[in-house]
């Protein structure tokens, strides 16, 4: 097959899908955009982020946020998080799967001008650079446990100006700044700069990995990525320099004055200087535009001279279809094929260019005015295949008729050259679809043929369709494409062409059979009510013979395409009706503000709900839509009841109870916060194994109060679906001295929170302990407390489900002694094989002690006192002193290890705020700053080395001035 030439073309209207959710309000704005595998995200003016779906452009969720105007924005490799800058400095941190939330903000960067972000490939890692040259990272697994430990993100290194583009590749980040290049290792935590001649301009770079190792042998290179992946782990382990020798192929291109690029090798060895400066002065290529597209008028040109070569610059660099690279200024585009040193196309058909994301083939861009493009770049034969693929046949003649001199060196059979022939006669404005259908068909099928043509490797081996790979032909077509490709072969075949005769029967045998097994392969949701016709189709398809498949092969291909047309328009009206009747909503409960009266608050819950019931009545017959509608009304609530609760006033609603707003406002805390409930097969809840204080806490508090005294089911309801809300409901019952009802002891039990536990205690009389003990047995059994089934309980061991000691500590504290003790002597005689820690008995000691001096005061004992907010430091003199003592007492030699980092060791014990010299900003730890002077602390708690103290001369905390 003779390979085809590449092309730029635009042929999906993403502009208008994208516009759609800020559509109607002039206030907000996108302000860039971010594309991966599976989603587009926008960030906007308003600071909210809109996420998409990549292929459909479907608006799944607008995800409201509160730093200001988004700068940049950037989806993890897996697809699970966002990363974000605003244009105050500060840079988000946002879990998009399973459910949206805001794991962190770092404020590392807070009045600077955030120029780039970068994921590692772990999606573990964001990079951060400004404009001051200055990279900090923040390592995402601090901020996923429940909100704790929200430490600062750590600076990892000041360059000399700004950070132009930073890429990652293994455990290596290639940063370009606007004077030089640098390869950092993040195992070993080296860096080192690519050449010696700086530059002075926005020049990017980027890692580049060739297929020549592909093409050598196809079928281990699958294989040699995983164990590449290995080897490097281990190698970063041992240490060694030479961890990624093995893999020649990678490669790192940088960007250079007059329109060149070094090649650069992973050690940052300079291997070679590649120059375009004659390759650019060819003509710019034009990018075939299918006529759905809309034009846009760009009324700010740049006044970019291509000519005056001394200003151009490849700005950044990205990867395009694994083997080229893309460059683009503000007016241009620019493909390049850095192996052979040539451009392969450039356009100057985009002004304003803002910014540029690459999938794949495809191109997304963004303009300064806020518009949006989606350019593929492909093959004449890819291009002239989707188009008819999409049903876009009237352009697809148009392709045709323009690259028809391609199109006549790659097919030798006369009818179609005729065909190809007639196609500058054509009116195709003026046509009927059907019949330019027919006129295209013969030249698909040739160029179907063509691409499926196998293809011989270095190594020998035979790649059976290697071609359509780049196709990805949707799910809903795939049936077509199928019968489409069957009867192009069954056709051949028996034209005799590629075979002989002998075998044709055979052949065609294997054809027939697979296409019945894509029939039979359908799932049921591409069959529905079809199903029973599909059935007689492949049952007469079986009664005929080869010469008759292609004629009850059309009969199934043109029954299912009618069939699955009208199904595609009826599933993407319902979706864009959708997605319409939820805009207004978006934008009414924007309006939502603490000083509107009740009666507002009330109309827009009307509305709200009112909208959400008729959109579940109106599509609940549609079974493809439910997951859809599922998503994005689900979507929609969270963001409705996050905003609901975050602006009602509680002042406003504790004077005038509203029964429609108060079941609003439950209903809201409730969904927020019930994530970790879970029941048993009768609807009872289960052992959970923590509680953790909700979202919105004093709205659940205020809805305790509230509802106790209106409506006690919907109380007790609320504290079972968010069983922290039983302190608060505990607490007025002590408070008044109500008796409590047994119904209530299994519930509370079933939390195994402690604190809840000392307070239900108190409130137990004889006849409620019995009954309390009791629950407690069934639970350690592993039954169900109330219908009594077994089954597992979330911690292995049944009796360890209760932390007794902490129960006891809990009395203690609030109760007193006396009274703690009383209640041991209750529970060691109902519950004996209770086993109690150590330090429980130890606090009982050193309290007593101190009342008897008259010092009411709980001591605690326990490793929960010693957390991780404390550290130490040990210099090397008293270091050496101590290790001295040590051998002398215990006649012995001690290891100099034992004075490592760690909370029980003699050196300067300290309140840890900060892990790094706020100086230097290196480790503490570090040995040759920390010498025998050790560190300096100031009352804020920012720690220094004395070292960097002398020599700057530090005479107060400089985070403070």
């Amino acid at each position: 097959m003779q390979e085809s030439a590449l092309i730029l073309s635009e042929y999906e209207d993403i502009n208008s899908l994208l516009l759609k959710p800020i559509a109607a309000t002039q206030r907000i704005k996108y302000t860039c955009i971010n594309v991966s595998t599976n989603y587009i995200v926008l960030g906007s003016t308003s600071g909210s982020i809109y996420l998409f779906i990549r292929e459909s452009c479907v608006f799944q969720q607008l995800m409201p946020l509160s730093e200001g105007p988004v700068t940049h924005i950037l989806i993890s490799p897996d697809e699970k998080t966002v990363a974000l800058s605003s244009k105050r400095g500060s840079v988000c941190v946002v879990s998009i799967k399973p459910v949206f939330k805001l794991l962190s903000i770092s404020n590392e960067h807070i009045g600077e001008i955030i120029t780039c972000l970068c994921w590692n490939s772990k999606s573990s890692e964001i990079y951060v650079g400004d404009n001051n040259g200055k990279i900090s990272t923040i390592i995402l697994s601090i901020f996923t446990v429940n909100g704790m430990f929200q430490a600062p993100s750590c600076a990892l290194m000041h360059l000399d100006s700004s950070i132009v583009q930073m890429d990652y590749y293994l455990h290596y980040l290639l940063v370009s700044t606007l004077t030089r290049c640098y390869i950092c290792d993040t195992t070993h935590e080296q860096f080192k700069q690519i050449g010696n001649k700086i530059r002075d301009g926005e020049f990017g770079g980027c890692f580049f990995k060739t297929s020549t190792e592909l093409d050598k042998n196809s079928e281990k290179a699958s294989d040699d990525d995983k164990t590449h992946n290995k080897s490097i782990g281990l190698n970063s382990i041992m240490g060694l320099n030479d961890d990624i020798n093995h893999d020649q192929s990678l490669k790192i291109y940088c960007a250079r004055p007059g329109c060149r690029l070094w090649e650069v090798n992973i050690h940052g060895t300079v291997l070679k200087t590649h120059q375009f400066r004659e390759a650019l002065s060819a003509t710019p290529t034009s990018t075939f535009k299918s006529s759905m597209i809309k034009t846009f008028n760009n009324t700010e040109k740049s006044d970019e001279n291509f000519s005056s070569m001394q200003t151009f610059n490849f700005s950044r660099l990205n990867v395009i279809s694994k083997k080229y690279l893309l460059s683009y200024t503000t007016n241009n585009l620019y493909i390049i094929d850095p192996i052979n040193t040539n451009i392969i196309l450039w356009t100057d058909e985009f002004s304003n260019i803002f910014i540029i994301n690459v999938i794949d083939d495809k191109i997304y861009l963004m303009t300064v005015l806020g518009t949006f493009h989606c350019l593929l770049l492909s093959s004449i034969d890819i291009l002239i295949l989707k188009l008819f693929e999409c049903k876009l046949y009237n352009d697809c003649l148009r392709a045709c008729t323009i690259f028809s001199s391609h199109l006549k060196k790659i097919i030798t059979n006369n009818e179609v050259l005729l065909n190809i022939d007639k196609l500058n006669k054509i009116d195709w404005n003026n046509t009927e679809s059907s019949e330019i259908i027919n006129t295209l068909q013969p030249i698909i099928s040739v160029i179907q043929l063509n691409i499926n043509t196998p293809q011989r490797l270095h190594s020998g081996i035979m790649l059976i369709n290697s071609g359509p790979g780049k196709l990805r032909t949707e799910d809903s077509r795939s049936l077509n494409s199928t019968a489409e490709n069957s009867i192009s072969s069954i056709n051949d075949m028996k034209n005799g062409k590629n075979h002989e005769s002998d075998n044709e029967s055979s052949d065609s045998e294997i054809i027939y059979k697979n296409l019945k097994k894509n029939i039979n392969d359908m799932t049921m949701n591409q069959r529905g009510s079809h199903e029973n016709g599909v059935k007689q189709i492949t049952h007469s398809l079986s009664q005929v013979e080869l010469s008759d498949y292609k004629t009850e092969q059309n009969l199934l291909t043109n029954d299912y395409q009618k069939y699955q047309e009208s199904q595609s328009k009826e599933i993407e009206t319902a979706m864009s009706t959708i997605q319409s009747n939820l805009e207004p909503l978006y934008i009414l409960i924007g309006t939502l503000k603490s000083s509107q009266t009740i009666e507002e608050i009330e109309k827009i819950i009307d509305r709200v709900t009112k909208t959400i019931n008729d959109i579940n009545s109106k599509y609940e017959n549609i079974t493809q839509l439910k997951h859809f509608i599922y998503e994005i009304i689900r979507s929609f609530e969270r963001h409705y009841f996050f905003t609901l609760l975050e602006n009602i006033s509680i002042n406003l609603v504790s004077t005038n109870i509203n029964n429609c707003i108060l079941n609003e406002m439950m209903k809201a805390f409730v969904d927020l916060n019930s994530s970790n409930y879970l029941e048993c097969t009768c609807g009872y809840p289960r052992a959970i194994e923590q509680c953790h204080e909700p979202k919105f806490f004093k709205v659940g508090k205020f809805l305790i109060e509230t509802l106790i005294k209106i409506d006690k089911n919907k109380c007790i309801l609320l504290c079972k679906n968010v069983p922290y809300m039983w302190r608060e409901y505990l607490m007025i019952y002590i408070d008044n001295e109500n008796v409590l009802e047994d119904d209530i002891i299994p519930l509370c039990l079933l939390t195994t929170d402690n604190i809840i536990l000392s307070l239900l205690i108190y409130l137990l009389d004889d006849n409620q302990w019995n009954i309390f003990i009791e629950y407690i047995k069934k639970l350690e059994r592993g039954h169900c407390l109330n219908c009594n089934r077994r089954f597992e309980i979330l911690n292995t061991n049944n009796t360890d489900l209760i932390n007794w000691s902490g129960v006891t500590h809990e009395i203690m504290k609030k109760r007193g002694l006396d009274n703690a003790m009383t209640f041991l002597r209750r529970l060691e005689k109902s519950l004996p094989h209770i086993k109690l820690k150590q330090d429980l008995y130890q606090s009982f000691i050193f309290t007593k002690l101190l009342g008897r001096y008259g010092l009411e005061h709980t001591v605690e004992f326990g490793e929960h006192k010693l957390d991780s907010k404390y550290g130490s430091i040990c210099s090397t003199e008293a270091q050496k002193l101590l290790v001295e003592a040590l051998e002398k007492d215990l006649e012995r030699p001690v290891k100099k290890a034992i004075f490592g980092s760690g909370v029980f060791h003699w050196g300067m014990l300290y309140k840890l705020k900060v892990s790094y010299c706020s100086s230097c900003t290196l480790s503490l730890q570090t040995p040759v700053l920390l010498g025998n002077n050790g560190i300096s602390i100031f009352p804020c708690g920012h720690a220094y080395h004395v070292n960097c103290v002398l020599q700057k001369k530090i005479t107060k905390c400089f985070l403070h001035s």
